[in-house]
């Protein structure tokens, strides 16, 4: 019976062990990070919004950080779309609470050319409302 509890106590430490140090690539939204395909992270930011970055090495499948797809530290991703070609994404500012609203497309990442903010910024196309949002979301079969 005591080798019996001892065994079972090795066991369960063995397997929270693993799960420690598996836990970031099994479950990588518990670390803030939620993959968009093609390299780029919604990743949980201050205020319980979200940012899009292009992560060059991410760990596994779990990224820390990257190049902001929208280079304002004042922006924050309030509704994320996205599929194996494009990201949407409504925007909102911090102070000024404008809202703006995107369609990317990741296509222009996907050359040898080394990525940067300004090599993606080709690829982001700022639609005029929230019409035209849903509109391009629907044509690019981009959904919740």
């Amino acid at each position: 019976m005591k080798n019996r509890i001892i065994y079972t106590s090795l066991a369960i430490v063995f397997f929270l062990l693993l799960l420690i140090r598996y836990s970031e690539l099994l479950f990588p939204a518990w670390y803030g990070s939620h993959s968009l395909g093609g390299n780029f992270y919604a990743l949980d930011w201050d205020g319980g919004n979200q940012i899009i970055v292009y992560c060059i090495m991410p760990r596994g499948k779990t990224a820390y950080g990257g190049i902001r797809l929208i280079d304002d530290s004042n922006i924050d991703c309030i509704d994320i779309r996205y599929n194996d070609r494009y990201i949407a994404m409504i925007t909102h500012h911090v102070y000024t609470k404008e809202l703006k609203y995107y369609i990317f497309d990741k296509t222009c990442a996907m050359n040898n050319e080394p990525i940067t903010s300004m090599h993606l910024q080709k690829g982001l196309l700022e639609l005029p409302d929230r019409i035209r949002y849903e509109e391009q979301c629907n044509i690019r079969h981009l959904h919740h």
